[in-house]
């Protein structure tokens, strides 16, 4: 047996001698940081000491409040985030896609402008839109005679910064959507209609199943990316007001590069790669399909 897998891997040496720049990569800058961080969570290392703590670093995260409100948080974001984004994008594609190339290609320019754009710019223009002494919004508000709005009070900034991240978020799905439409053949639509389907019918049966590959792909990126919102947020609120829209991603900073606890940071990190992989695998059960097109 071992005779014969070295016979073969002497035969496929060059295949491998191909996919070894791409193996070293992925070992150096993915594997090697995924181990570290679960090796160093299990220790107290701090900038001055380091030292065996086992389970104590998770113990207490478990205990800490503002850890126990970090992940509260960044599900709530998940929860408002993801299915906003899928609908919100999925119906923007259905329209971009009734449009010709040539309307196709500029609305999906313009939707996905922002996510190429620089987040502390977009941040800047938030905050002056949305001040609450001198914003945009309550000028305008004030010329028709209303009382200011604080969209950034603890009931509502977590909210407002959602929104803020959905709308910063929509390109790359709706890129997706678009084309994963553009290859549902037209055959179908014709028949559904020649049967006498209604429009919420055809999109029912034909669109959503036909897209189910793409859905999946929308929603488990989308999760993933909810669960990492960070630079909006450190810019935007720095997690206040009183711990109303910190995330674990920004605790996870905030304890490992600013605190300088590196154990605790990286229990956090672990957590949340937990968290996202349990995520990403019940959807991966429930979206899983077998259609091709």
């Amino acid at each position: 047996m071992l005779k014969k897998q070295l016979v073969l891997l002497h035969k496929e040496r060059y295949g491998y001698m191909f996919v070894a720049p791409a193996l070293l990569f992925f070992a150096l800058f993915y594997l090697y940081p995924i181990l570290d961080a679960i090796k160093t969570s299990l220790y107290s290392y701090t900038v001055y000491s380091s030292g065996w703590a086992g389970l104590g670093n998770y113990r207490h995260l478990l205990e800490d409040e503002v850890f126990r409100k970090s992940v509260q948080n960044t599900l709530l974001i998940a929860l408002m985030l993801v299915p906003a984004k899928l609908l919100l994008s999925l119906t923007l594609s259905v329209i971009i896609s009734q449009f010709k190339s040539k309307g196709q290609s500029f609305f999906k320019a313009v939707f996905y402008i922002p996510a190429v754009t620089s987040v502390v710019s977009i941040t800047l223009m938030w905050q002056y839109i949305l001040n609450y002494d001198y914003g945009l919004l309550n000028y305008v508000i004030g010329l028709f005679g209303m009382d200011k709005v604080n969209v950034l009070s603890y009931d509502m900034a977590l909210i407002t910064t959602t929104a803020i991240v959905l709308t910063m978020g929509l390109g790359q799905p709706i890129v997706i959507l678009t084309a994963a439409l553009g290859g549902i053949p037209p055959s179908y639509y014709e028949a559904a209609e020649i049967d006498g389907a209604s429009l919420f019918r055809k999109h029912a049966s034909i669109t959503l199943p036909m897209l189910k590959p793409a859905i999946l792909f929308v929603v488990v990126t989308a999760t993933i990316g909810a669960f990492q919102v960070f630079a909006i947020i450190l810019l935007f609120t720095a997690g206040g007001p009183h711990y109303a829209t910190s995330t674990i991603l920004l605790l996870l900073y905030q304890e490992a590069f600013v605190n300088g606890d590196y154990g605790r940071g990286s229990a956090m990190a672990v957590i949340l790669s937990i968290i996202i992989v349990a995520i990403a695998w019940i959807q991966f059960k429930l979206l899983k399909t077998e259609i091709e097109y």
